[in-house]
């Protein structure tokens, strides 16, 4: 069994956000899950892209993010905290914080120990109006 304790400090992911490897190959050394928190500052958000190797589930704790999906990010959802979501493999995906100034925060769980980002060179849809 391993304990793993929530850091003071949290590091850049490929996605562009922050986050916390807490369940993955490299932490623990699982063979077929990762599980991470991940913080989005206010205003903040990834870069546009996709995970070829896994399935991706999202459990939202703090923040309102603002979800685009599909080849050119032209679906939308606002997921509110205690909202659960699911991204198959390869669906290509965006998130933004639509608080100019709280943080998102949101634990993730994949079905694969590593993670691999594949960025899309795709415009992004023109920044939300920012609320909070």
């Amino acid at each position: 069994m391993h304990v793993i304790r929530r850091q003071d400090t949290d590091t850049p992911t490929p996605q562009g956000l922050l986050g916390q490897y807490a369940i993955s190959a490299e932490t623990v050394g699982s063979q077929g899950l990762f599980m991470a928190l991940y913080r989005i500052p206010p205003g903040g958000r990834s870069v546009a892209h996709y995970h070829t190797n896994c399935e991706t589930a999202v459990y939202l704790l703090r923040g309102t993010v603002r979800a685009y999906t599909g080849d050119d990010l032209s679906q939308v959802y606002d997921v509110e905290p205690g909202q659960f979501v699911y991204l198959p493999a390869n669906e290509v995906h965006m998130v933004e914080n639509l608080s100019a100034t709280e943080w998102c925060e949101y634990v993730l769980a994949r079905n694969a120990p590593t993670e691999i980002v594949v960025e899309v060179p795709v415009t992004p849809p023109q920044r939300a109006t920012l609320r909070t």
